[in-house]
């Protein structure tokens, strides 16, 4: 505690805030599956399962038939099956570019 507070303010043009959400696209060669923002995704990845939570480290990489799993702030859930693809991560913003 600092000066009487918690911590730093929040600011939303800070694209690692804590207590910003993540920005997800989920798109396909014809259409766009899912837009929107979620605290966490789990993918297949071609080398096992992983999760990508708020502030993750960037990371680039491929992806295997499966299923991937949204999980937005009010912890509702979708899940879309891919037949394989590619996840970029960057301060917050994933794009999921799938078949």
């Amino acid at each position: 505690m600092v000066n009487g507070q918690s911590g730093p303010p929040f600011d939303p043009l800070d694209p690692l805030d804590p207590l910003k959400p993540m920005k997800i696209k989920i798109t396909k060669p014809d259409t766009t599956l899912f837009e929107g923002d979620a605290k966490l995704v789990q993918l297949p990845g071609t080398g096992g399962q992983f999760e990508i939570l708020n502030n993750h480290a960037p990371i680039i990489s491929s992806l295997a038939k499966g299923s991937v799993r949204v999980v937005m702030e009010d912890n509702s859930e979708q899940s879309f099956d891919i037949r394989g693809g590619v996840v970029k991560s960057q301060q917050n913003d994933l794009m999921i570019l799938v078949q």
